[in-house]
């Protein structure tokens, strides 16, 4: 039997390997009582962190600052961003390239900035689980993506997210329903998106409790274990007893 985390990913390698058996898709989960009890005892304030009030609107990236999670599209929309809003942009996760060091940063400290950036590097798991609960918008340009993780935490801080229309993010987040989509790589519609979302505090709010209860719904760790015991059963009836296949 073969499985994929996302129908995307079937029918790619499907397309691109020419792998004609049957694929079955088994949604990526997450335990939800262990990350909602590790994230209440997180002690990482992250406006602390970054040196600002209670009021401060933070806007968040977390991930690998590299080429298939957005890092070009992230070099154009920050700084326009940071010009035009009062924000804090804060960037957690490994600068594989120094990419967000040398050129966002770069940029941004040319700009007239109204707003400021924060490169705050790799964390813990525990501190960018309740980063992401403290954001007031969650961005995720990726270029590339499968299922990928970072969203299921994302959407289980129950923020508002900005992602991208790749891979199987969309078999994951409706537009407008539990997150806003935007085209790849084009930075003025997911600055748009996420200047909606600073705008419009009903529709972030919405959004964001929606994608809660989508991944309570759809990507728990239960549904996961089930779906795969499913597959494995089935496996095994289609073989039949060992004992007959061993005489």
């Amino acid at each position: 039997a073969a499985t994929s985390c996302s129908d995307f990913v079937a029918r790619e390698v499907a397309a691109r390997l020419g792998f004609d058996a049957p694929i079955t898709t088994v949604a990526n989960g997450i335990d939800l009582v262990q990350a909602d009890g590790a994230d209440r005892r997180a002690s990482f304030d992250l406006r602390a962190a970054i040196g600002v009030g209670a009021q401060t609107v933070v806007v968040l990236f977390a991930g690998r600052f590299e080429p298939r999670k957005g890092s070009a599209l992230l070099c154009d929309l920050v700084p326009e961003l940071l010009t035009r809003r009062a924000v804090h942009f804060v960037v957690i996760g490994d600068d594989l390239f120094g990419l967000a060091a040398e050129q966002l940063a770069t940029r941004c400290a040319v700009a007239p900035l109204a707003g400021a950036l924060h490169l705050l590097g790799r964390r813990s798991l525990a501190d960018v689980r309740s980063a992401m609960r403290q954001a007031d918008v969650i961005l995720l340009p990726s270029r590339w993506e499968n299922a990928p993780y970072t969203m299921l935490e994302a959407m289980a801080a129950g923020r508002p997210l900005v992602v991208s229309r790749v891979g199987g993010i969309p078999e994951m987040v409706g537009d407008g329903e539990e997150a806003l989509i935007a085209a790849d790589q084009d930075s003025t519609a997911h600055l748009a998106a996420v200047e909606l979302l600073l705008d419009d505090r009903e529709l972030a709010r919405r959004l964001g409790g929606a994608a809660r209860e989508r991944v309570a719904r759809d990507f728990s760790a239960e549904r996961m274990a089930a779906r795969s015991v499913e597959i494995y059963q089935r496996v095994v009836e289609q073989a039949g007893p060992l004992s007959t296949r061993l005489s």
